[in-house]
């Protein structure tokens, strides 16, 4: 399976955005919520951090909730693929995200974008 690591609007956070994940069960309902780390973000896919006690698999329908400038976005994902670094996987999952919620992120992103380089440019004045 191809990966789009390199596609446009893939932005890594310098400091992880917290976001919760929710197992689905056979009815499509959400059951456990664990809270996981975002390292970077784009239309299609988010590249994650968690702890090895989260019971996650690949390959598997997730429910992904996070918080980017006050707007919260949940959308559905699969993990497909994922690397134990000891205490802690990444993992990689495919956002199964519409037209409405991509657009959503990117606006999120160009807004966060902005407002890093304004703080940035005030923390060096």
């Amino acid at each position: 399976m191809y990966y789009k690591r390199n596609e446009p609007y893939r932005f890594s956070f310098e400091q992880p955005i917290p976001a919760n994940i929710k197992t689905l069960t056979a009815e499509d309902t959400p059951s456990s919520t664990y809270q996981v780390l975002l390292l970077d973000v784009s239309l299609s896919g988010v590249r994650m951090e968690c702890s090895t006690d989260i019971p996650i698999e690949q390959n598997k329908q997730y429910i992904i909730e996070f918080t980017l400038l006050d707007q919260h976005c949940v959308t559905t994902g699969e993990i497909v693929w994922m690397k134990d670094l000891s205490n802690k996987y990444h993992c990689g999952v495919q956002l199964d995200t519409d037209e409405q919620t991509q657009d959503q992120i990117t606006s999120q992103l160009k807004q966060f974008v902005r407002n890093q380089r304004l703080s940035n440019r005030n923390e060096s004045e």
